[in-house]
């Protein structure tokens, strides 16, 4: 891109700021090893979070350029997901307790099994993915922590169902659904071939475009010169219905909030039930408190 993509301020964004916290908090996990650095992580993620939460506002209210493309709804969800990284980060039981107070939702499926985390709106599949890899990280704490299954609301589910639950939904996006079509470029037979992409709709021809220069490429029916492997498009709407055009970018532009969250989800569910590739319980849940406390030893032996 050869155009202008201006920094702005956000003074009241508790959306981004809770999901900055998160990412930071789930980095020191990863860079737990050194321990100066990922308590500097630690110490941003708390930061942004008890910023997130005394100035409350969505960031595209606060920067209304942003509301055109990605408009903000609500930061309820993401006080939720820096919760639990903060959480799996340091251990404190607070910010469990404000990650599951709002966790539990009922929530309707497609005819096809596609859950409906967004009301029926466009793009489902961000959320979907999102959804697949909490449920399994969740399932597989519970495992560590030898517990067979957990409660929301009056249902208990086991970690089975969980995981069950998120390769249902995984399944469906690469192409067990009604259209037999992945929603991953280049997985299986039948894949977007018109994605909202300017790099997979633009041919390189040593040619720069202006953002509106272009459109001719976005509006043309041609498929794409440039195949963008593994990118998750928006996806189907709530009639498990598809319309491979670029210009409905609500069905087939890819976002990094959907891809990263597949890539999580498609990581976690490999590793079920393979030592090689099986989550590092030790290090991901190292900071979390057990559940129960510790049986108290038994008798001493009966001396004979």
């Amino acid at each position: 891109m050869d155009y202008p993509r201006d920094v702005h301020e956000c003074h009241r964004c508790s959306d981004l700021a809770a999901e900055m916290a998160a990412a930071l908090a789930s980095a020191s996990i990863v860079f737990k090893d050194n321990n100066k650095y990922s308590k500097k992580l630690v110490h941003g993620a708390e930061t942004l979070y008890q910023f997130a939460r005394d100035k409350r506002g969505r960031y595209s209210a606060d920067i209304t350029y942003a509301s055109i493309f990605y408009n903000s709804t609500s930061y309820w969800d993401e006080f939720i997901w820096g919760a639990t990284w903060l959480f799996y980060a340091t251990g404190n039981t607070s910010y469990l307790e404000r990650a599951t107070s709002q966790a539990c939702w009922s929530f309707k499926r497609t005819k096809g099994g596609l859950i409906q985390l967004n009301r029926g709106a466009p793009q489902p599949l961000q959320f979907v993915v999102q959804a697949a890899f909490l449920a399994t990280l969740y399932a597989d704490y519970l495992d560590a922590a030898g517990i067979p299954g957990w409660y929301c609301g009056l249902n208990f589910y086991t970690t089975q169902v969980m995981h069950d639950f998120s390769k249902t939904q995984i399944d469906y996006i690469l192409g067990k659904n009604p259209r037999k079509m992945s929603y991953v470029v280049g997985y299986g037979q039948l894949y977007p071939k018109h994605v909202h992409h300017r790099a997979a709709s633009i041919p390189k021809n040593k040619i720069k475009y202006t953002c509106e220069g272009g459109w001719k490429w976005r509006d043309t029916k041609k498929p794409d010169p440039n195949k963008i492997i593994g990118a998750m498009v928006g996806g189907p709407d709530k009639h498990d219905g598809f319309r491979d055009v670029r210009s409905r970018y609500y069905y087939t532009e890819p976002r990094l909030a959907g891809n990263e969250g597949l890539v999580a989800a498609l990581v976690a569910l490999s590793g079920k039930g393979k030592a090689a590739t099986s989550i590092d319980m030790s290090t991901m849940f190292s900071k979390i408190p057990p559940m129960f406390p510790p049986m108290a030893p038994g008798p001493a032996p009966w001396k004979t």
